[in-house]
Formats: structure tokens, sequence, C-alpha cells
């Protein structure tokens, strides 16, 4: 019992009973309080991503882990992701009778049908309405008060939104959108927002959320680019567009290292011209920065096994969390399964 002697139930390598052994109950099992219905026919499940930890109040603040994923996700399985009319970078919305969240919609194979996946990580310190506690009822089991924190019955739909932005900045913002999400960059802050009206005037409007933490003393770009400048340095960029933008964070963020910037420098931000270094795909390993497309040349290279890639590479090497995606694309791109690929068509 919990009032035992000693008033722990274990100590000293004897429990607080008379015997000092255990004593156990046997239970009813029962299925989850929150089931799947015809009104809400998806069963979401939640849990926590490789680079992050409960609340992000460290790794958040992390910018080499934010560079993995720095968004929240709901993960679907690629037939119901079709069916939901999604494409890669659109929102959608899961409500429960409890409550509801917002996130991008990413399609895996690793997902059943009719289930999907969200992490825990985003709290409103971090994104507007990502709290996937939002949409688990208050259910707990009667004798342990475990919470039913792993199930819930939701309905999803595409989050519709007429404008999407990306914004890069050195200081901190106050984001007002339908939806936004805040990360850690390596020089500042990245967030990126939706909004379900557009934001034609976008000088005037980042610069209303900028407020007094402005440096800005000189606005470049228009209506989809923005550059925001003081004494030649980049302070703001901004970039807007009707459709879900795909933009190379590594290529934005290496701009704020500059001292000042030429006019063809300029021109390439705003036309938003990504240089070939920059495109080498998403970063896979977290501690050396390694992103996919060195990956995939290694293993076409003869690059076999995960240990032969961390040798080349390095990737792996360190904390190994990024193993199992490496395993990945040792399995899509090693010579035999694409031969294989190219003998079934």
């Amino acid at each position: 019992p919990k009032d035992g002697p000693s008033g722990k139930v274990f100590v000293g390598e004897r429990f607080s009973t008379p015997t000092g052994r255990a004593v156990l109950w046997p239970i009813e099992p029962r299925l989850p309080v929150q089931a799947a219905d015809k009104d809400y026919p998806w069963t979401l499940n939640s849990g926590r991503l490789r680079d992050h930890w409960h609340t992000m109040t460290r790794t958040g603040r992390v910018a080499n882990l934010n560079s993995h994923i720095d968004r929240p996700c709901i993960y679907l399985n690629p037939a119901d992701f079709a069916e939901l009319g999604l494409q890669l970078g659109e929102l959608v919305s899961a409500r429960s009778k409890a409550g509801q969240v917002v996130a991008f919609a990413q399609a895996s194979e690793d997902i059943a049908r009719r289930q999907c996946f969200m992490p825990i990580h985003w709290s409103a310190q971090f994104a507007s309405a990502a709290n996937v506690s939002s949409v688990y009822a208050s259910v707990a089991d009667p004798i342990s008060g475990q919470p039913e924190s792993k199930q819930a019955a939701v309905q999803l739909a595409k989050f519709d939104c007429a404008q999407y932005l990306h914004i890069y900045s050195r200081c901190e913002l106050k984001p007002a959108a339908d939806f936004w999400v805040k990360s850690q960059a390596q020089t500042g802050y990245h967030y990126l927002l939706a909004m379900a009206e557009p934001r034609t005037q976008l000088s005037s409007w980042v610069q209303g959320l900028l407020g007094q933490n402005s440096k800005v003393t000189e606005w470049l770009g228009g209506t989809n680019s923005l550059l925001g400048m003081a004494a030649g340095r980049v302070e703001l960029l901004a970039f807007a567009d009707a459709q879900p933008l795909t933009l190379n964070k590594t290529w934005i963020e290496h701009w704020f290292d500059f001292e000042a910037l030429e006019l063809a420098q300029v021109g390439a931000i705003l036309r938003r011209q990504v240089a070939p270094e920059f495109l080498q795909g998403a970063k896979v390993c977290s501690c050396f920065g390694v992103h996919q497309q060195p990956i995939i040349d290694a293993i076409e290279a003869g690059a076999d096994s995960v240990e032969a890639l961390g040798q080349q590479l390095r990737c792996g090497t360190n904390c190994g969390s990024c193993k199992p995606e490496l395993a990945s694309l040792l399995q899509q791109h090693k010579p035999s399964t694409v031969a294989e690929r190219s003998l079934q068509l």
C-alpha cells in the first residue's frame, strides 16, 4: 500500500507490505473510451519526434534540432491524404468532441488507414493551435489515474488558407494570423503563417508585427518577397504565396551572415533564386548537418550500410537518432532496389 511504513511503495528491495512482497490484483481490461465512430472516423495517436523532448522548453531553443523538423504535422496514410484532397504543405484540422488542433498535412506509409499521428511538442509558446492535448477528453484510469492520452477519435478536414508566409527575423515578432508556428533559427526566428484573407500590403503588415523591436531602416521588395535591412545587413526576410511555400532554409539563413549585400544578391533573394550549392535536400543528420543528397550520392557510389555512410559522411556517428532515416534511404536508393523498380516498369 502507498501508506506503508515508509510512505513509499518500494524501499530497500522490499515492498511496503507485511511480507515485503508485492500484492497484485487482477483487473478487468477495457477498450479506450475515445473510440472512432461514424462521426469521428479517424483515430489520432500522439508521441514524440526524434529531435525534440516534451514541450520543447529546451530543445525548441536549438536551431540545429529545429532544422530537421521545424513544424507540427499530422501524418496520414497516403490513401487518406488523397481522399481528403490534401497537397504537401497544406494545413489540416483534427477535431474531436473535446477540441481542435491544426497542423501541416504529411503523408506517410508508416500510418495505417483511418489512423493519424501528431507530435506532442508544440504548445501555445510555439504554435497557435497545435497542442495535441486539446483533442483528448478528460478520461483517466480509475485505479492508476493514468490519462487516456494516446488515442482520440477525430474528424479531419483541410484547413483552407488564401495565403502562406515565411518570415525570418533577427528579433521576435508578435504573430497575428489564422495559424502560425515559431521556431528558433540560426540567426533569430523563423515564423510560418497562414491567412484566410491575404495581406496585400506586406511591408506595412510585417512592420506592424515587429512593433517596437524593429531595427529595419530600409525595405525592399513587393507583394510576395520582402527584405528588411539596417546598416546594410539583413534584419528580416518575408516570402508570401497563395500556395504552400517550399523554401531552402539554409539558403535563407546564410544571408543573415553578410555585412552588406550587392545588388545582384538582393535580386536573387527577392526572386528566390537559390544557388546550386544549397540544393542538397532535407537535413537528415542534425549533429553534423548532413543533407539527403550527399547521402544518396554516397549510396549510389557504393556505400551499402549505415556504418559505411557514417565512415564517409559522419552521419549517424554521434547521437545515432538519424540511423533509421539512413536505413530508409539505403533501402530506397541502393542499386539493387533501383534495378528492381526499373524491371517492374
